[in-house]
């Protein structure tokens, strides 16, 4: 796949070939809310909701049943099972994601960029991918640090780059 109108070559896997001074390395997770308060929950939650992926059921139906009952009874809770986990650094799953980007950046040295972006939430595929366009890149590699999710019962490998990235033009080659 490619980003056709920055030529970016999404790429999942290396498959051996050698990297460019062009290439970086996008680390991605499922995300996390923003802060530990009820809004920044319940805006995490809305928007990993409505993901079709997540709830295959009729969209009406599901909006209706999201937004009068679930998010404005449901955050308060999820809220209390955050304050549980949460570290004076943040977000736990923000935290180690960060980490893990700094060290593989250390191990892969200042030619190739390492990145992190979330699935939901910030930092964003859309705002990531812009700045790694920005600093000219023309290959990503993305490496998902979430295998637990179950693979989507349809194709196409990148349904969420397309979903993510509004406004950048992805085509298959």
């Amino acid at each position: 796949m490619t980003i056709a109108k920055h030529r970016i070559k999404l790429t999942p896997f290396p498959g051996g070939a050698p990297m460019s001074r062009k290439t970086a390395v996008l680390l991605t997770n499922l995300g996390t809310p923003a802060a530990l308060d009820r809004s920044s929950v319940k805006q995490f939650l809305k928007e990993f909701l409505s993901d079709p992926l997540v709830v295959e059921i009729p969209r009406l139906p599901w909006w209706l049943l999201l937004n009068g009952l679930i998010l404005p009874f449901r955050s308060a809770k999820a809220l209390r099972g955050y304050e549980r986990i949460w570290t004076d650094e943040g977000s736990p799953l923000m935290v180690y994601a960060q980490r893990q980007a700094i060290a593989l950046q250390r191990k892969l040295g200042d030619d190739i960029p390492v990145a992190m972006a979330m699935r939901y939430g910030e930092p964003s595929f859309k705002s990531v991918v812009g700045e790694l366009m920005s600093g000219g890149m023309d290959r990503l590699i993305v490496l998902p640090l979430y295998p637990q999710i179950r693979p989507p019962p349809r194709p196409p490998r990148f349904s969420t780059w397309r979903r993510h990235s509004r406004g950048i033009v992805i085509s298959r080659r």
